[in-house]
């Protein structure tokens, strides 16, 4: 009786055993994506805009539109003092 009350439990123990530890993960590959990535697109952007040089650029004007109307922010300080500097990597 003693031994049938083992193989009652064990049985079903281990076959639930196998089953969970046999369902991991897929083993399909990873599909890539064929866009240009994010860093591709600003480098070739950076690129276009400079030729390769070293380019800074200011802002003339700023506009802030929004629902309560449109606002020139063109000679607020935050705005006056912003450059970018767009410069290729010659790599």
């Amino acid at each position: 009786m003693k031994f049938n009350l083992i193989t009652k439990l064990f049985l079903p123990l281990s076959v639930f055993t196998f089953m969970v530890s046999s369902c991991g993960e897929d083993e399909e590959p990873l599909h890539t994506d064929p866009e240009p990535t994010l860093e591709v697109q600003r480098q070739e952007t950076t690129q276009s805009i400079s030729n390769g040089d070293s380019k800074t650029w200011r802002i003339s004007n700023a506009v802030l539109t929004n629902d309560s109307g449109t606002f020139d922010i063109s000679e607020n300080f935050n705005v006056k003092d912003d450059e970018f500097i767009f410069k290729a990597d010659q790599t």
